[in-house]
């Protein structure tokens, strides 16, 4: 039978431990909502209201959700939600529109 010894060459050395867990209460931020620690803003923020309404009035005028995507540098399902949002119903998949 072979043995191996793993917890005594990879383990922390107790003072390095003790360092690490001293640290601790500065690594937890608990002045920020969980939401706010993300960095995420509102794609209305974004965009702003003028923004917003661009985005709908092309979307309504033929404009895929990739091409809105592309143009005003959000993300396609950032530009599906907030077209829900807005109450804006979303064409169907593979929608071609007619030149």
């Amino acid at each position: 039978m072979i043995t191996v010894e793993v917890a005594g060459r990879y383990q922390n050395p107790p003072a390095r431990l003790e360092a690490l867990l001293s640290n601790l209460p500065m690594w937890r931020r608990v002045d920020r909502s969980p939401a706010a620690t993300r960095g995420q803003v509102p794609v209305e923020k974004t965009l702003g209201p003028d923004g917003v309404a661009d985005l709908i009035t092309r979307y309504r005028a033929g404009a895929s959700t990739r091409e809105l995507a592309r143009r005003f540098g959000i993300g396609t399902t950032s530009v599906k939600n907030l077209l829900r949002r807005r109450g804006v119903s979303l064409r169907a998949r593979g929608y071609y529109r007619h030149p």
